[in-house]
């Protein structure tokens, strides 16, 4: 029928198209396709971190472990501010200066616990007071960076992802707070015993709420979904929950654990310092869970392998069961006294971690600087080599025109002499037009060659001799050279009364007599199979001899008006005929006749 082959339903396009698909599909088809379409949420991250030279230098150094870093509310808008060089620097003297407060603050406790020094608590407490004050300007100067700067506002950083800089800034606050009050209350009256702690412990639990409801930003279930999704793959609904759900268990863990740690101090509680420290425990194993499970999303991208996520989990063993270990020393220590076992052996684990962080600390911020330097010096060497150019033809679906299109083309010139405009001639390096290869010895054309039925047509032309032929030379040529505009030497016909055919570009005795230019030929393109301009009539060389001599009649000593004017219509597909390959009917199909034509 006629109307099959007209489009259906136009109306209803627009949807199908979002999605990739084209009707009829089932509702079952799109459900699948749209998996394959939230693909597109990878393409504008990829975008946002490979196109600052800063993030895409951190995550050519660190892979996928630099995503979450750079899109971190904290020290991401850092990188727009300091640079990859400087946010690197910044990061790792943080880190280095925090874990150094650490250690002071740790020995600071056990010496003062075993009644080594007697520095007052403040005193004691006061590395935790710098590290807190540290947290603040970090955390504080990276929520104004994303409020205020105009990079992560037009990067399309939502309100809702500044929230963790907001939280961690209000957390860091907090519990420096939290650490100032207690030292002064117990500075205050050391004697008193029915002073009460419990109080004071709300804030450090208020700030810990505050800290985990801030990180559920990425541990959003669809966060989590779609940073999981590459190619068809199903995401594990594990994965995706679990991370949401840990935070949820350790807000009830931090509530429960300063709870009991409130009340013990307070002597509310009969309960024994191994069970006040159990909510520590089972935080900690939720710890190696929350590993295993970032290094499963790494695994299922196809970054990890199963050793790196057994690797993973085993660190992570290891680190926070040598906390807990040096925890429960210290609840030894509390329950024993400092005769049985001293405070400062109690927390060996705590200095080892310490110092192995501190260690791995300078050799990642050594390994990253270094790193950096060459990935920008890279970078610059690149961009030296590489010149953004536009797509030429023949690259792609790219369209292939024939002439300038800075120049309006005039298509009535085509016929004129003059008319180079429409299709210029191509210049070599040294200016000399490249389709006039006369003057060259090998002009890379066809040398032309006559069947036995064409010879029948072309007389012997008689030519002068090449002045720049020596006549020993002319004796030994069995026929005497003879130069076309093609460039290309041919012999000459048997037939000496015969002249040219028409369209040809062979001269005649006459015009070579008369010193009469042959016609110019352009490169102007047509169709070799459009009867309409190339094809010769089957009747002149199927009608016998009788054509034969009909057009050689036709054809004068002189070409006529009517034949320099068609003459221009010459092309390159005369340099096919006659090839080794040819026949006589091939050559006179590809042979224009200018009286056909012209008829």
């Amino acid at each position: 029928m006629g109307c099959d082959t007209e489009k259906r339903n136009t109306h209803n396009w627009r949807l199908y198209h979002l999605l990739d698909l084209e009707p009829p599909v089932t509702a079952k088809q799109v459900q699948w396709t749209f998996r394959k379409v939230t693909l597109r949420h990878h393409f504008y991250q990829a975008y946002l971190v490979l196109c600052d030279s800063d993030r895409k230098s951190l995550y050519d150094i660190l892979g996928e472990d630099a995503v979450g870093f750079i899109h971190s509310g904290n020290w991401g808008p850092l990188i727009l501010l300091l640079g990859a060089k400087g946010a690197i620097a910044c990061y790792s003297a943080s880190m280095l200066l925090a874990l150094i407060l650490m250690i002071l603050f740790f020995a600071f406790l056990g010496a003062r616990v075993d009644d080594v020094i007697t520095w007052s608590w403040m005193r004691v407490v006061a590395p935790l007071f710098v590290l807190a004050v540290l947290t603040v300007i970090v955390t504080g100067v990276a929520t104004v960076v994303s409020f205020c700067m105009k990079a992560p506002r037009e990067e399309g950083m939502q309100w809702i992802e500044r929230a963790p800089a907001i939280g961690n800034l209000i957390s860091a606050i907090l519990y420096t707070v939290f650490a100032f009050a207690i030292a002064a209350k117990v500075d205050d009256d050391p004697t008193n015993e029915s002073r009460t702690f419990v109080n004071y412990f709300i804030i450090i639990i208020i700030a810990d709420v505050i800290y985990y409801l801030s990180s559920l930003v990425w541990r959003w279930p669809r966060r989590i979904r779609l940073q999981m999704k590459v190619d068809l793959n199903r995401p594990s609904r594990f994965l995706c929950y679990g991370f949401f759900l840990l935070a949820i268990v350790y807000i009830v863990l931090s509530v429960i654990q300063w709870v009991f740690i409130g009340k013990k101090i307070d002597e509310k509680t009969e309960m024994s310092w191994y069970a006040v420290f159990s909510p520590f425990a089972f935080r900690a194993a939720f710890r190696v869970l929350e590993a295993f499970m970032r290094s499963m999303v790494l695994r299922t991208i196809g970054i990890k392998s199963a050793c790196g996520v057994a690797f993973d989990t085993l660190g992570a063993f290891l680190f926070n069961g040598g906390l807990l270990t040096s925890l429960y020393f210290v609840a030894v220590r509390i329950t024993r006294g400092k005769d049985t076992a001293r405070m400062a052996y109690a927390l060996i684990p705590v200095y080892v971690t310490l110092g192995y962080l501190f260690l791995a600390t300078i050799f990642t911020a050594i390994y990253l600087a270094r790193k950096n330097t060459n990935n920008a010096r890279e970078e610059r060497l690149n961009n030296l080599k590489w010149t953004p150019t536009e797509p030429s033809p023949g690259e792609g679906n790219v369209p292939f025109f024939l002439h300038d299109q800075q120049k309006d083309v005039d298509w009535d010139a085509i016929d004129d002499d003059e008319s180079s405009s429409v299709f210029p001639a191509e210049d070599d390096s040294e200016g000399h037009d490249i389709r006039d290869n006369s003057d060259t010895e090998d002009s890379g054309d066809y040398d032309d060659f006559d069947s036995d039925e064409e010879e029948e047509l072309f007389g012997d032309i008689p030519v002068e001799p090449n002045p720049n032929t020596s006549s020993s030379q002319q004796k030994q040529a069995p026929y005497p050279a003879r130069r076309t505009p093609y460039g290309v030497t041919a012999p000459p016909d048997d037939d000496d009364t015969a002249g040219p055919y028409p369209s040809s570009h062979t001269p005649s005795s006459e015009s070579l007599s008369t010193g009469r230019p042959p016609s110019q030929k352009h490169h102007v393109y047509h169709d070799p199979y459009d009867p309409k301009t190339d094809a010769a009539p089957a009747t002149l060389f199927t009608g016998g001899s009788n054509a034969v001599e009909a057009e050689s009649e036709s054809s004068s000593s002189f070409p006529s008006e009517e034949d320099e004017e068609m003459g221009d219509f010459e092309t390159d597909e005369d340099d096919r005929v006659g090839t080794e390959n040819s026949s006589s009917a091939s050559s006179a199909y590809f042979t224009p006749s200018v009286s056909t034509t012209r008829r």
